[in-house]
């Protein structure tokens, strides 16, 4: 089985910086999980796609893993890594999607298209406290 990562719209294998090359097969491998069953075995033309070799005993361990986080659960390192993907993504200014082996996209990793937050600033209302003061800094020795 293969898993293959597309880096799409703004990188190619020519343009692809080595270093930046390392941290997101790092991330992929995070990603995928079973380090002694998952072996990167090239990229190819085009758009950048890492191509991810799993051997056959991890298979379904790696097709559970990443079908987790696609729903948005798996383990938490699993979930950092598919984080840290969609971060490089729209840092790079690309999209991106990790494909099984007869091409079908599992996840789709939105990079730059990914809806910035909404950012809310301070709020200023009147209020009240109702209880009866203890002293200032709380009951305990404790720095608060």
């Amino acid at each position: 089985m293969e898993y293959r990562f597309t880096i799409a719209d703004s990188i190619t294998p020519e343009t692809l910086p080595m270093e930046r090359l390392a941290e997101y097969v790092a991330a992929l491998a995070k990603l995928l999980g079973e380090r002694e069953n998952v072996h990167f075995r090239s990229i190819e033309a085009g758009s950048a796609v890492l191509l991810a070799a799993i051997d056959p005993p991890a298979e379904p361990k790696v097709r559970e893993r990443v079908l987790a986080v696609r729903n948005g659960g798996g383990p938490s390192d699993a979930r950092k890594a598919f984080a840290d993907l969609d971060e490089m993504l729209r840092k790079d200014n690309a999209t991106g999607a990790l494909s099984d082996g007869p091409g079908d996209v599992v996840i789709p990793f939105p990079g730059r298209n990914r809806p910035e937050p909404l950012v809310y600033g301070p709020f200023r209302e009147d209020g009240t406290i109702d209880g009866q003061l203890i002293r200032a800094g709380g009951r305990d020795e404790t720095v608060p």
